[in-house]
């Protein structure tokens, strides 16, 4: 009995000495639109994991609309519960100094929310002699399609700087794939498939809980 307390103590204060808690919080330019997490992080050794919540901005995409940008940074919450999301992730540091870290990461954005699409359809020029888009008469058409299920898996690199004894920067950059569902029966899109690459770029910075 004293030896298996004498090993469980041993166990702890070798945890203890490796593991440490830190709260995270990045703004996010991702595949569907733009967020700010706010993530606790656990980190033991070289790996740690991550887990929080994220809010959606919303974010009008100004005429000219580029063709086949159907669900990129198209996702539009419609109501307060749709700008909330979940984000987990995983992180390995593979070079790792005193006051920086580089790894590498997986991490997965989960949405619920509509999409807004703002189209102008071309009617007539304004001018026999017309030079550009902008010499024609348009007709506006706005929708709000949905609720997708928007599951945003990315790869990637990333940095953490010491800024002090407990704050510091950490920035992401990476890609993967998106995986959605269309919950609206009333709409088919046809020939979207289910999957399309994503991109993610992130910054923000944590604090240490010592």
């Amino acid at each position: 009995m004293k030896n298996n307390l004498f090993l469980l103590v041993l166990f702890l204060s070798a945890y203890q000495g490796f593991a440490q808690f830190s709260i995270e919080s990045n703004f996010n330019s991702v595949h569907i639109g733009r967020n700010q997490n706010l993530l606790v992080k656990y980190q033991w050794n070289r790996l740690s994991v991550n887990g929080g919540i994220k809010y959606n901005f919303n974010k009008e995409n100004h005429f000219p609309q580029a063709q086949g940008d159907f669900y990129k940074k198209a996702f539009w919450a419609i109501n307060p519960k749709e700008h909330w999301g979940a984000e987990i992730g995983l992180h390995f540091n593979f070079l790792q100094r005193e006051n920086i870290a580089v790894f590498g990461f997986y991490q997965l954005q989960v949405t619920k929310s509509h999409t807004r699409h703002d189209f102008y359809y071309m009617l007539f020029p304004l001018t026999p002699d017309y030079q550009s888009e902008y010499d024609f008469a348009y007709h506006r058409v706005l929708d709000y399609i949905g609720p997708f299920w928007a599951f945003e898996n990315n790869l990637g690199i990333g940095i953490d700087a010491s800024l002090s004894a407990n704050l510091y920067f950490t920035s992401k950059l990476g890609g993967g794939v998106l995986f959605h569902r269309n919950l609206d029966k009333n709409t088919i899109i046809v020939g979207s498939g289910n999957w399309e690459l994503s991109e993610m770029i992130s910054m923000g910075l944590g604090w240490k809980l010592k």
